[in-house]
């Protein structure tokens, strides 16, 4: 090895050692002992795999089916239905009494709203067959949102509203 950055005194000692390592003991004898050593019956892989596979199909199940909002019998799906129509409801009558006695300055907005609307019953109609899903519900807030915002803009009209 002739390296010119290493220091002579280095280049010395690395000349000294072996090219060749060998082991200690002879590794022949425990590699041929455990090449002759009998291997486990084949039968216990299989078995081993079907265990795996029971205990991953009983743990899916179990969580699976134990989510919350996939075993509520019908009254608890509608009770959570009206939970969260009420108070949208509330808030959308509460901001139409409000303006009762202006004049929408956007005329169109009575047929967007009924497009909301029937967005909206077909959302509830979604979430009483999965009422779990959360991003349903996003989806229904926004819905909402928008209604509430349509109205608003309808009778106090801002710039770029509409």
């Amino acid at each position: 090895m002739n390296n010119p950055f290493l220091r002579p005194a280095l280049q010395r000692q690395v000349d000294a050692l072996p090219r060749e390592l060998s082991p200690h003991r002879d590794l022949w004898l425990g590699i041929a002992h455990e090449l002759a050593r009998p291997t486990a019956p084949r039968y216990w892989r299989h078995v081993a795999m079907a265990a795996v596979v029971l205990l991953t199909f009983g743990v899916g199940a179990y969580f699976g089916f134990n989510q919350p909002g996939l075993n509520r019998n019908t009254q608890e799906v509608e009770s959570y239905i009206s939970s969260l129509r009420l108070p949208h409801e509330e808030s959308k009558q509460a901001l139409l009494v409000q303006f009762r006695e202006d004049q929408a300055v956007y005329p169109e907005w009575p047929q967007q709203m009924q497009e909301l609307e029937q967005a909206e019953r077909l959302l509830y109609q979604t979430i009483r067959n999965d009422p779990g899903n959360r991003e349903l519900l996003k989806i229904l807030r926004d819905v909402q949102t928008k209604q509430l915002k349509l109205i608003d803009a309808a009778f106090r009209p801002q710039l770029n509203t509409i």
